[in-house]
């Protein structure tokens, strides 16, 4: 009788065990947030195992446990709005401005884990903000984003609620955000300043010293395959190929130029394709040193210029052409110039403007260095 008892006792608090630890519901141990906004409430299972320093940011500016995000307490996503949504693209939100240039006061690095990406519907990742992430902004991505893998972390996904996500609209809001732990994993994470500081600290220090080696490696590559390059007061490198003739051009001048752009490791990402192909180069306002290199070259000239990355993409990239803290190479003629007012094509935005001899519209290149890319 006394083992019928503890059976039955112990199958009893069994029970009562698993009913509390899934809410319920039903869910996997895991780390999870209930988003209720104005049109339902949708679920995300949070990826903090693999990105702790984001998730640890997430859960502690929904949850009001940092200081920076405003008195302890404080349930930082509450009432902001989704201020942006691209019909079958995304929503975005967590800005408390609601216009996406609020936030907590701060950004954080990036965070990388191969073992998350965006190659799924329904994923939620940081928003970009310069070099950096934005500090609470957030987007859930309602198809498959793959082009954002290196550039935003993916740090979770919508389990339950799709429908509400897809029903979101421009100003609907966010009522509350709770978290939700399940297992002695998510129960043992810890989520506050000193934590959050330390995990910010790690990746702040894996990106230095990721960033250091990417270098080592592409200069050692850059002195292989380019023996004489040398620093130039502009803050770049060149080396003059084949001299050129008379005099240099002028402000506002039009260039006629050949010209291919590449990776350190050889690969071409842009170019004119021939030398029968000749493209006119606007003058304007292009990567940091490069426009005055150019504009020191003559009639004739070839040169090899290098630009290091803080001159060009930076840490951010262009994702699935230009990978973060790469040199870019421009391998630049000359051919001729003249004072023409060129306005054939120009770009408003200060991008780069490329026609033909004949003055037939060319396109467009990529958006000016350094510019965000969001």
């Amino acid at each position: 009788m006394t083992m019928i008892r503890f059976v039955f006792i112990t199958l009893v608090c069994l029970l009562f065990f698993f009913c509390c630890e899934n809410d319920g519901r039903n869910l996997p141990p895991g780390l999870y947030a209930d988003i209720e906004t104005n049109r339902g409430t949708f679920t995300l299972r949070l990826d903090f195992d693999k990105l702790p320093m984001t998730v640890s940011n997430f859960v502690g500016l929904a949850s009001g446990l940092f200081k920076d995000g405003g008195s302890i307490g404080r349930r930082f996503y509450e009432n902001t709005v989704f201020y942006d949504v691209i019909d079958n693209l995304m929503v975005a939100g967590g800005d408390p401005y609601g216009d996406g240039r609020g936030g907590p006061g701060y950004t954080i690095p990036y965070e990388s884990n191969p073992g998350v990406t965006h190659n799924v519907p329904y994923t939620i990742s940081m928003v970009r903000c310069g070099n950096e992430v934005h500090g609470s902004g957030f987007a859930v991505y309602r198809v498959p984003a793959p082009w954002l893998d290196g550039l935003q972390p993916a740090f979770g996904r919508v389990i339950r609620g799709t429908e509400t996500v897809d029903a979101l609209q421009r100003g609907d809001y966010i009522k509350k955000a709770t978290v939700i732990r399940i297992g002695s994993a998510a129960n043992a994470f810890r989520v506050d300043d000193d934590m959050f500081e330390k995990l910010r600290g790690n990746v702040t220090n894996r990106i230095r010293d990721r960033k250091r080696s990417v270098m080592e490696n592409q200069r050692l590559e850059l002195e292989r395959r380019l023996p004489g390059v040398a620093e130039n007061p502009q803050g770049l490198a060149d080396l003059i190929e084949r001299e050129g003739e008379g005099e240099p051009p002028e402000e506002g001048d039009r260039l006629v130029i050949v010209y291919t752009v590449e990776l350190p490791d050889g690969s071409v990402i842009m170019s004119s394709q021939s030398s029968t192909d000749y493209s006119i180069f606007i003058t304007g306002d292009i990567i940091k040193g490069l426009k005055e290199t150019i504009m020191q070259m003559k009639k004739g000239e070839s040169r090899v210029i290098v630009v290091p990355p803080d001159y060009g993409f930076g840490g951010s990239g262009v994702p699935g052409l230009v990978p973060p803290d790469t040199f870019l190479i421009f391998r630049i003629e000359l051919v001729d110039y003249d004072t023409q007012t060129a306005s054939d094509g120009v770009s408003s935005s200060g991008g780069w403007v490329f026609t033909s001899p004949l003055g037939k519209a060319g396109e467009e290149a990529a958006p000016r260095a350094g510019s965000e890319q969001q």
